[in-house]
């Protein structure tokens, strides 16, 4: 597998390996924080409705996660 290119896609990447496979969802970056963290949001494909939100530091790989309920 090749390393994801840009911060954005290694953002997207981070997300994706905490969330999991599946089909039925979409990853998106909603923007950047002041810290310059990127905000992610993970929504169904299908309806569009938000999921979870992430927080993520490129940098350090780390990230926060709120799932809607």
């Amino acid at each position: 597998m090749e390393e994801p290119k840009t911060e954005k896609e290694k953002a997207k990447e981070i997300v994706k390996k905490d969330w999991g496979n599946g089909s039925n969802y979409e990853i998106s970056i909603d923007g950047i924080n002041q810290n310059g963290s990127y905000i992610v949001t993970v929504r169904n494909s299908n309806t569009t409705e938000a999921l979870a939100y992430y927080i993520v530091n490129v940098k350090d790989g780390t990230f926060t996660k709120k799932v809607m309920e």
